[in-house]
């Protein structure tokens, strides 16, 4: 699992330059070497675009081509 979540705020001079914020995380679940099955969730705030929310999700098979402890690569195919 893999996690990333941040934003940005800004202020100047009373006026709000920047407020934005968001969050993605992506799951692989293994069903047989070199298969898994993949969740990734994604989603969005931002009021100077009027974005109140913009949410995705997408899951299917994923092939795991390459696989060590430091580095892997994972062709993931599925709609959103």
């Amino acid at each position: 699992s893999q996690i990333n979540a941040g934003g940005q705020y800004g202020e100047a001079n009373g006026t709000r330059g920047v407020n934005r914020w968001f969050a993605n995380s992506t799951t692989d679940f293994n069903i047989e070497e070199p298969w898994i099955w993949f969740l990734n969730v994604n989603d969005e705030y931002n009021e100077r675009q009027n974005l109140d929310h913009r949410g995705t999700v997408a899951t299917g098979p994923a092939l795991r081509i390459y696989n060590d402890e430091k580095r892997r690569l994972i062709l993931r195919s599925g709609p959103a």
